[in-house]
């Protein structure tokens, strides 16, 4: 199989460290990928990208590379890898920072959550302004968040609030979250 390319302003080639190899090509200010270990394009014609998500391997190298790619105003995450789309378009935006391998801070209508794309459901729904750090402690996964200006501690694997929405920071280390409220301070144990 071979393919022809022209009037390209920018291309690259990337390794996977599972051996996925993928070219990235930029023309006419449109982006396309294709994924040359799948001998196929990665996106369908009428959609736009908007950004790339590395997901780094533990050898250091690339374990794989999602975008958001956007139809009208909403966007889906793509998996390059996997020539597959792996959500609907639900999202406005979705951040570079990843919760494990599969969890994704999204924002839909001005807010952020967590969805994850292995179950295809939101962990925690996008109700938050912010969704800071991220934490695995016992089996349990946890997210800082902030809400109305406010920080709060979630357990997600949970689907609850295990530190309320009314604190100045919380900070989670080590399995415990130092919070600090009113210029005192509270260290909860996870």
């Amino acid at each position: 199989t071979f393919m022809v390319l022209t009037a390209c302003d920018t291309i690259w080639g990337y390794c996977t460290s599972k051996g996925v190899g993928f070219f990235y090509l930029e023309h006419d200010d449109k982006v396309d990928i294709y994924n040359y270990t799948a001998e196929r394009w990665v996106f369908p014609d009428d959609v736009s990208v908007e950004s790339f998500i590395i997901i780094p391997a533990e050898d250091g190298y690339v374990g794989g590379v999602s975008a958001l790619v956007k139809k009208g105003s909403k966007g889906a995450i793509y998996s390059i890898c996997n020539c597959e789309k792996l959500t609907d378009y639900l999202f406005d935006k979705v951040d570079e920072r990843l919760f494990g391998d599969k969890y994704y801070i999204v924002y839909s209508n001005g807010k952020c959550g967590v969805y994850d794309v292995v179950k295809k459901k939101y962990m925690v729904a996008c109700a938050y302004e912010e969704i800071g750090e991220y934490s695995e402690f016992n089996g349990d996964e946890y997210a800082v968040v902030r809400k109305n200006g406010k920080y709060g501690l979630l357990n997600f694997t949970k689907g609850k609030v295990v530190v309320s929405m009314e604190n100045d920071q919380v900070v989670v280390r080590d399995g415990f979250a130092l919070i600090r409220r009113d210029f005192r301070y509270a260290i909860y144990s996870l």
